[in-house]
């Protein structure tokens, strides 16, 4: 293959090996730890390939509702040469084609202004901005307040659901994702009747001690910008600030 574009909804297994590859090269060079989804349902992904390497891969994997997140990775010793704009502007053409009106959503490191740049020219809006914070557990020592419970409510194949309870009552509930070292933490909510009574806080240090008890090391999440009350929670009880993501949105309607 000289120079070749590749669309596919299946992933071969070669071609799944050569994005691992290109997907560890990336996260290595760039000192991150982006995933990559492989042969999700309903999601695309596009492939670049240069001779027999591969230059640029970009996935559309599917939120539900017509949006689609855009995961993509180009080798750095390839990068400058446009290959993202050239991969990107075959994808939105494929989709013009091919399928109804969608919007794809872009994450993006906040000091990341080239690609933002870019993402603009071709007529993406930014939407929100999400914050990555976490919270060491190593040196932490486990206290248990006797009223607040975390029950294990449902555990499914890709995430656990908690109820958070205070003297018996459901107060509010969350998920986990468990890793080897660590959780990450979504949907934590507080029923509304018992917000703004130090509920929050209390929850998270159960959750803590929880974690610390099942001999991880960390809790990590990600929350809006705009919801600085619970931005404030988090840094409260030791949350620290990770990255901030801009997050961009593009509509691409398809052709008529």
């Amino acid at each position: 293959m000289e120079n070749v574009f590749l669309t596919t909804y299946q992933l071969k297994e070669c071609q799944v090996k050569d994005v691992k590859s290109l997907v560890t090269k990336c996260n290595k060079y760039d000192k991150t730890n982006i995933s990559c989804p492989i042969n999700e349902e309903d999601s695309i992904y596009f492939l670049k390939y240069i001779g027999e390497a591969l230059a640029s891969f970009l996935c559309l994997y599917y939120y539900g509702d017509n949006e689609y997140e855009c995961i993509a990775f180009t080798d750095p010793e390839l990068r400058n040469r446009r290959y993202f704009s050239f991969i990107f502007r075959y994808a939105v053409n494929y989709i013009k084609k091919n399928s109804e009106d969608i919007y794809i959503i872009f994450n993006l490191p906040h000091k990341n202004k080239t690609t933002a740049e870019l993402l603009k020219r071709f007529g993406a809006k930014l939407d929100t901005a999400e914050i990555e914070m976490s919270l060491g557990l190593k040196s932490y020592i486990p206290s248990d307040n006797v009223q607040y419970g975390i029950i294990l409510n449902n555990s499914l194949s890709d995430f656990e659901e908690y109820k958070i309870k205070y003297k018996g009552k459901n107060i509010g509930e969350f998920k986990l994702l468990v890793y080897k070292k660590g959780v990450y933490l979504n949907g934590f909510e507080i029923y509304e009747g018992y917000r703004a009574k130090g509920h929050g806080c209390e929850s998270i240090k159960a959750l803590m001690s929880l974690t610390k008890k099942r001999d991880r090391e960390y809790i990590s999440l990600q929350v809006n910008s705009d919801n600085v009350a619970a931005v404030k929670l988090y840094e409260k009880v030791g949350f620290k600030v990770d990255n901030i993501i801009d997050v961009y949105r593009l509509k691409v309607e398809k052709n008529s």
